[in-house]
């Protein structure tokens, strides 16, 4: 039998008092021990390695910061970014003449 583990589990639900917190973690059981629906997680077979987590940054985007104050752009950043208090972003993705988000519509 393994060792019992915990996951650490975060609410990222905007407009509550959970916005971005941490919730009480999750144990893992073996499998003998499931009486609730169940994920089986099979440790000895890996598929791909998580590089990070991240999101899309379009031209849009990028001319609304732009156009903010600096406080309010440096507290957007923060909730993107920030390892404590944001959602610790570590890649970016950003579109190269192809999004439906650009300021000069479509360049063929």
């Amino acid at each position: 039998m393994t060792k019992q583990r915990r996951v650490k589990q975060f609410c990222t639900t905007r407009d509550t008092a959970y916005r971005l917190s941490e919730l009480a973690p999750i144990e893992f059981e073996s499998a003998t021990n499931c009486s609730d629906p169940s994920v089986f997680i099979d440790t000895t077979v890996k598929f791909q390695e998580i590089q990070g987590f991240g999101g899309a940054f379009t031209e849009a985007a990028a001319v609304t910061l732009d156009k903010m104050p600096a406080h309010l752009r440096q507290e957007i950043l923060a909730a993107y970014f920030s390892p404590n208090t944001g959602n610790a972003y570590s890649l970016c993705r950003t579109h190269i003449n192809s999004c439906d988000f650009s300021l000069g519509g479509c360049r063929i």
